[in-house]
Parts: structure tokens; C-alpha cells; sequence
């Protein structure tokens, strides 16, 4: 056979590389704390996933292709949107991390721990922020309005 592209430069030892469902990326996880996400056809680099301490495990795309999964080996799982990188939402596992795996959607995310158990999260976020809204109504918290937040916000600038 013969090369097609690369070699695509990491730049630290890779631990992981895997296709998106179209074939279109090609994305890469290493011990320089990153996943990145290249062009499989001219391996041009698409953009880079940073937020992790220490080497990136595992990653892979959602089943919809709409977003992107990592685990590293700081305990912590992220994910991504599959275009452009930007973090969605970021879980903590206190006990170990093996590289979490998105369920048949993008709603559950399985993770293996190091103590040879696994924990299922639930990542859809609107199911979370009307879980949030119901226990905070549960003991009288007052809920925010997001627009009366975001106004304060940009008036103290």
C-alpha cells in the first residue's frame, strides 16, 4: 500500500486515533494533554480539544456525529462539539477513569473506573436543567432568569 496522508505530527506519543462516521476526520488523543481533530484528506489540523491534566485516553465521536467524547487520565470525561471543539459539559470520576463511551445516543455515557466497576451518567442537558429547576423549587430556592443574569453580567463589565 501507500501512504495517503501524514504523517499527521501529534506532537507528543499517541495513545489514540479513531474515524468519524463519514470518514471526513480523523482525531488523535496523546500525552500532551490534547485530542485533536484533523482533516482526513489533507491532514490539515481542524482544531484541538484542551481542558484535560495530563494524557488524553480515549476519545470518539456521538453516534449522531454531533459531538465529540474524551476521558484522560485526570479523572475526568469531557464533551465536545464535534464542530469546532467547543466543551459542552465535563463530568469528575473520583475513582480512575478507562475511557467513557457514548450509549446508542448521545444522551448516556458509559464510563469504566479503575476500580473495575462502571458508572452510567446521564448527559442530556436539558433533562439535567429541568432536574436542577425541580429540586431548587423543592426547597424554595428562587430559580434565575438567564436574561436578568446575562444582563447584570454585561453591565458590570
Amino acid at each position: 500500500g501507500e501512504v495517503l496522508i501524514g504523517p499527521l505530527d501529534h506532537g507528543g506519543r499517541v495513545l489514540h486515533a479513531t474515524w468519524n462516521r463519514d470518514e471526513s476526520q480523523i482525531m488523535t488523543t496523546g500525552t500532551n494533554s490534547l485530542a485533536l481533530v484533523w482533516d482526513a484528506t489533507t491532514g490539515d489540523l481542524l482544531f484541538e480539544l484542551m481542558g484535560h491534566i495530563g494524557s488524553v485516553i480515549f476519545a470518539e465521536w456521538s453516534p449522531e456525529g454531533d459531538s465529540i467524547i474524551t476521558s484522560g487520565e485526570d479523572s475526568t470525561t469531557r464533551i465536545w462539539e464535534a464542530d469546532g471543539g467547543n466543551e459542552i459539559f465535563s463530568l469528575t470520576n473520583f475513582r480512575g477513569n478507562q475511557g467513557a463511551l457514548f450509549g446508542a445516543s448521545s444522551d448516556q455515557v458509559i464510563n469504566p473506573n479503575d476500580l473495575g466497576r462502571i458508572d452510567i451518567w446521564n448527559v442530556n442537558v436539558d433533562e439535567l436543567v429541568s432536574l436542577a429547576e425541580e429540586r431548587l423549587t423543592q426547597f424554595d430556592i428562587p430559580i434565575p432568569d438567564p436574561l436578568e443574569v446575562e444582563s447584570e453580567l454585561s453591565t458590570d463589565e
